[in-house]
């Protein structure tokens, strides 16, 4: 078994090059500036969100695995939902005209988020990647294929 190496090339982002942890850190701090912004504009049921950004804002900064795989599996479900809340809007929205155009124009956009919340949940599943060796590698346990 191998010493455990945090600058390992896997523990790197395949866009910027940046580590895995500050990727995920400058992720979270985006999310959570994206929420601010979003209470301002007085939607109140953001506030609903706040115990799962609790959890992934500690898993991300404490470097706690349990509770980013938590938040992962909120963001996943919270993206197909909101995923699923578009189209049915789209589809049955009466006072669209030319619906020949707005489909089109939603699938577009929805291939665009699914691709940025596709490097989002990569990133963050890379950080529990990297906390899962470390923790593995400092208490002698290794995974093999794991």
């Amino acid at each position: 078994m191998s010493p455990f190496n945090s600058e390992d090339p896997k523990y790197h982002s395949c866009c910027c090059g940046a580590h895995v942890t500050t990727c995920a850190r400058v992720l979270m701090v985006v999310t959570l500036f994206g929420f601010v912004l979003t209470l301002m504009q007085g939607d109140l049921r953001a506030l609903f969100s706040i115990p799962v950004l609790c959890l992934g804002f500690y898993g991300v900064f404490k470097e706690s695995r349990t509770p980013l795989v938590v938040y992962l599996a909120f963001l996943i479900i919270g993206t197909f939902s909101f995923i699923a809340q578009l189209m049915v809007q789209v589809l049955t929205n009466p006072k669209i005209k030319d619906e020949e155009m707005v489909i089109p124009a939603a699938l577009i956009f929805t291939s665009v988020f699914l691709a940025f919340q596709a490097f989002v949940i990569k990133s963050y599943w890379n950080l529990a990647d990297f906390i899962k060796d470390r923790d593995a590698a400092q208490q002698g346990i290794y995974y093999e294929g794991v």
